[in-house]
């Protein structure tokens, strides 16, 4: 399934894209993805490493789009500079769908002007593309 297709196929099974309210929201994203547990999006299942182990799987992630490697119960997804991609749903812009963003290479990692954010509209996972690994200068 390509990735620009992903969050609304989510959606569209369950109503909602993955919930998250935490901080970060890594570990929800892996598990709104992978269908590797989700008691970080709503459920009681605690993630195994095993992709599909509780719930479908939405997307391939790739080993080199995780954390740890291989993947156990605190899996998170990270994008090309080996940090946590950011994940909150609802959003705080996004208020309908989710924010999805990145702190990239940002020098300091606070300033924002510097992240790479979800566009307003973009599909969930736009940003987790095989070609951002493997040219990280996004």
């Amino acid at each position: 399934m390509k990735a620009r297709v992903v969050g609304a196929v989510y959606k569209s099974d369950n109503g909602v894209y993955p919930p998250n309210a935490l901080a970060t929201g890594a570990h929800a994203l892996y598990q709104g993805l992978s269908g590797d547990g989700n008691d970080a999006i709503g459920g009681t299942t605690a993630s195994t490493g095993t992709p599909g182990s509780s719930g479908k799987s939405y997307m391939t992630l790739k080993p080199n789009m995780l954390t740890p490697n291989p993947p156990d119960a605190t899996a998170r997804v990270i994008d090309p500079f080996h940090n946590d991609y950011n994940y909150l749903a609802p959003g705080t812009n996004n208020t309908a769908t989710f924010d999805l963003w990145s702190t990239a290479n940002a020098n300091p990692p606070t300033d924002q002007l510097q992240w790479i954010k979800k566009l307003v509209g973009a599909p969930l996972c736009s940003m987790l593309t095989e070609r951002s690994y493997k040219d990280p200068k996004i």
